[in-house]
């Protein structure tokens, strides 16, 4: 006699797993496994699987992104605190430090998203592309 609940396991764990493969894997007959299957609805428990799996994926991967992004955001205050520094130290006729360290903020402006508006030049828009908390939360 058949384990079904070996069958109905590995149906349920195995997204390539079919009711016919199954069938000639563990010497049954294809009807009776469907038969069971639709029952027991294997199908509904997959489904209910393979989300709980992507879920546990979407979890681990925005713990890690959130971690990248804590990490990303010290350095580039890191960076910034040195590029104000050198702001400071600049001598006035440094035409070439000062032209690095304008390049060093442009950078740093697309890499956080911030943008000036053309029209009015005493706004300053900060929107954080990829706001990467807020799209695994959805």
């Amino acid at each position: 006699m058949p384990d079904w609940n070996v069958i109905k396991a590995e149906y349920v764990a195995n997204p390539s797993a079919s009711y016919r493969s199954l069938a000639e894997t563990y010497k049954v007959s294809l009807r009776t496994l469907a038969r069971k299957a639709s029952e027991e609805q294997w199908p509904l428990l997959r489904q209910q699987h393979n989300n709980a799996v992507a879920t546990d994926i979407i979890d681990k991967n925005k713990d890690a992104l959130a971690k990248r992004y804590k990490n990303f955001n010290s350095a580039a205050d890191k960076l910034l605190r040195k590029i104000s520094k050198g702001i400071s130290t600049l001598e006035p006729k440094d035409y070439d430090g000062m032209r690095k360290l304008a390049a060093a903020l442009k950078d740093m402006m697309v890499i956080h998203g911030i943008t000036t508006e053309t029209d009015n030049k005493t706004e300053v828009r900060i929107s954080f592309a990829n706001q990467i908390l807020g799209e695994f939360a959805q």
